[in-house]
């Protein structure tokens, strides 16, 4: 374990204590809203394992719902169910790759939780070390981001907020401000509506952002200079595109964003990404949308879109680096709520009030196969 997890290990196990030991009355959500928020439902590849995190229980009842966590070890072929323990997790929880195969899993504020617990994790999940972040995490599923050398940052208070905590300190502090950019010269160009996501690399740290100005690409690097947008050129066709950064990761040594593109209202998706070999952006080719979206994945240079108004009606879309063009995949399996890339292996996810069933794609007959069911325990009516 790293010193930056270390630090402050004894403090946030104390605060999460007393948290927790208060948490049973229900709170009031935020009534601020990211634009068109991007579903949490995600999965996240690392060194080590494969991580969903998807919501099961009575999804109508807040109070009855139960965000959980799976893992699929890279040297297994088996889901493992891996939701630490002892938090209400009733909000939402997203994750960020730590290196070295551990992972960062954050906890959205619910109950009577005004702050965000963390809890990390270097084998998998079989345990945990607990850390706190002292701000509510974003409703986005990049609201949290830890470079290869332990730095962190997080999006809070509802995308208004970023903070970052540098490796080996115990603190965050507040790093930027959706006012504080929207004041500078990139910001009025974007018309920043809210911060969407956050990547840490060694270069710095990367902020996606929601533009209502047209034309605009609302990627950022932090730099020596201060704030610089990312040289991101959209096509003529989408010269009048009002564009969000939906994700962002900066995984493989490089960094990936998918972009939201809104023409008249139409939408489209695209992706951007560079790496040290490839420093120049590239765009993919944009898709059109094919209903909501249900659930993205994102990873080094290529994303994966579930998209249907409905979990029985849903479609799923893959590119990758060097992809010239979108590929669609045989619709998943009804119920599916997330999808899993792992080299050539495609799983679809479904999860229902106790189920969690796992579906893998043969890429010979383009058939979904049942590979996995985990029944889950759920406390109901623990929050009430």
């Amino acid at each position: 374990m790293s010193a930056r997890l270390r630090v402050g290990a004894a403090s946030a196990l104390a605060l999460l204590a007393a948290a927790c030991a208060t948490a049973s009355a229900p709170q009031a959500s935020s009534s601020a809203q990211q634009p068109n928020v991007t579903a949490l439902a995600t999965t996240l590849t690392t060194a080590g394992a494969t991580w969903a995190l998807v919501p099961m229980g009575h999804l109508d009842d807040p109070l009855n719902t139960f965000w959980q966590a799976f893992a699929l070890p890279n040297s297994r072929g088996k889901w493992t169910l891996v939701t630490p323990a002892g938090v209400a997790d009733s909000g939402g929880l997203v994750a960020a790759d730590a290196g070295s195969g551990g992972v960062v899993i954050g906890f959205r504020p619910s109950q009577a939780l005004s702050f965000s617990p963390l809890a990390i994790s270097t084998d998998g999940g079989t345990s945990y070390t607990p850390d706190l972040l002292t701000g509510a995490l974003a409703e986005l599923p990049d609201s949290l981001a830890v470079s290869p050398t332990g730095d962190a940052a997080a999006v809070v208070d509802a995308g208004s907020t970023v903070l970052r905590r540098l490796a080996g300190t115990g603190q965050w502090q507040q790093f930027a401000t959706r006012t504080s950019i929207a004041a500078s010269a990139l910001g009025r160009a974007c018309g920043v509506r809210s911060v969407t996501a956050v990547a840490e690399t060694t270069a710095g740290t990367y902020l996606g952002l929601a533009c209502s100005h047209s034309g605009t690409v609302g990627l950022v690097q932090d730099t020596a200079a201060g704030l610089q947008p990312a040289p991101i050129a959209l096509p003529a066709a989408l010269a009048s595109a009002q564009v969000d950064v939906i994700r962002l990761t900066s995984a493989g040594g490089g960094v990936t964003a998918l972009l939201r593109l809104d023409v008249g209202g139409a939408t489209s998706y695209a992706l951007a990404w560079t790496n040290p070999r490839h420093p120049t952006w590239t765009l993919t080719p944009a898709i059109s949308g094919r209903g909501p979206l249900a659930s993205t994945t994102i990873w080094a240079g290529g994303a994966a879109l579930l998209t249907g108004d409905s979990a029985t009606d849903r479609q799923l879309d893959l590119i990758g680096v060097n992809g010239l063009s979108w590929t669609s995949l045989p619709p998943p399996p009804a119920g599916t709520v997330a999808v899993a890339v792992t080299g050539p292996r495609v799983d679809a996810l479904a999860a229902g009030e106790t189920k969690f069933t796992a579906y893998t794609l043969n890429h010979i007959t383009r058939l979904w196969s049942l590979t996995q069911v985990i029944n889950v325990v759920l406390p109901y009516g623990s929050a009430t």
